[in-house]
């Protein structure tokens, strides 16, 4: 799979956790893939990190 397109999943797999953590085949797909999962934990952090900035208007 091309870097970009994985890039593009794993975002929009942070953006939707809440939803998608619901669905037993997206907690085996972060079970079974520990570089998705590195990836996904690493997206939610770099969005919890933005969205503190955005708070404080920076």
């Amino acid at each position: 799979m091309p870097e970009v397109l994985k890039n593009m999943v794993v975002h929009y797999a942070a953006c939707r956790v809440d939803a998608l953590w619901h669905r037993s085949d997206f907690q085996n797909l972060v079970e079974e893939k520990g570089e998705f999962a590195k990836a996904l934990v690493g997206s939610m952090l770099s969005k919890r990190v933005l969205s503190v900035f955005e708070g404080h208007g920076l």
